[in-house]
């Protein structure tokens, strides 16, 4: 996103809030709070399960937004950037001329879902997450070949197998929270060529830095999941978490 005012916000102080929250069920008055078109996008869903737990995801992603903005959860006025990644938008009155650099949000927001758990971040620069519920991965070798780098791949081979799937869920959920705060397409980078680590928080591009500028990521594991939190900022972010259910 070359001359969106990125660079700005990686100078920014970040301040990241993590929520959890149940998607075990849905109402009629969270399909209501949807727009026309999250509405038809949980229509196309074949299996009700998927469709709940969307309906659910984004009627709280909404009623979140609006407690912030303080807005009624219907009139959240939510967009997509042009590889797909929900956004604000900006209202009309406060666009930049054509010529000029369009405006950032103020507020910045992120969803992940495994199963029946959500998290959504909420940040002042542009974030991303990803959770993954621990759980047991048949055939492992051939992720870890085909989705980590020479250096990952050397990091988790020797673990013991009990250790190993954990630290494969942590290195995923790293590169996904990273895709999603820089906002790519999908396939646009390969996780293979992005490494993360197993730790560490400064993750630089190794290509077109304009663009893919340097962010910081945390992780943070329990016994029962992976929730990994990237933010486009030169600074450790302020990261709090927290679960509504």
């Amino acid at each position: 996103m070359a001359g969106s005012g990125l660079s700005d916000s990686a100078a920014l102080l970040a301040h990241v809030e993590a929520i959890g929250f149940d998607l075990s069920s849905a109402t009629t008055d969270d399909e209501r709070l949807l727009d026309a078109t999250e509405r038809a996008r949980a229509a196309r869903f074949h299996y009700d399960l998927h469709r709940r737990r969307y309906i659910a995801a984004h009627a709280r992603i909404r009623r979140l937004l609006g407690e912030r903005l303080n807005l009624d959860p219907a009139q959240v006025p939510i967009t997509r950037t042009p590889l797909g990644k929900p956004i604000l938008a900006i209202p009309s009155s406060s666009a930049a001329a054509a010529d000029d650099a369009a405006p950032e949000p103020a507020l910045h927001f992120n969803l992940s879902h495994c199963d029946d758990i959500g998290w959504l971040a909420l940040a002042n620069v542009p974030v991303g997450i990803d959770v993954e519920r621990l759980r047991d991965l048949e055939e492992l070798l051939p992720l870890i070949q085909s989705h980590c780098t020479a250096d990952e791949i050397d990091s988790l081979i020797p673990l013991p197998a009990g250790q190993r799937v954990a630290a494969f869920l942590r290195i995923w959920t790293r590169k996904e929270a990273v895709l999603k705060a820089w906002g790519t397409g999908i396939g646009e980078i390969e996780l293979h060529t992005l490494h993360v680590g197993l730790s560490g928080e400064r993750i630089a591009p190794a290509r077109d830095p304009e663009r893919f500028q340097p962010l910081r990521i945390t992780t943070h594991a329990t016994d029962t999941m992976v929730v990994s939190i990237a933010a486009l900022t030169g600074q450790p972010p302020e990261i709090s978490l927290r679960s509504l259910d």
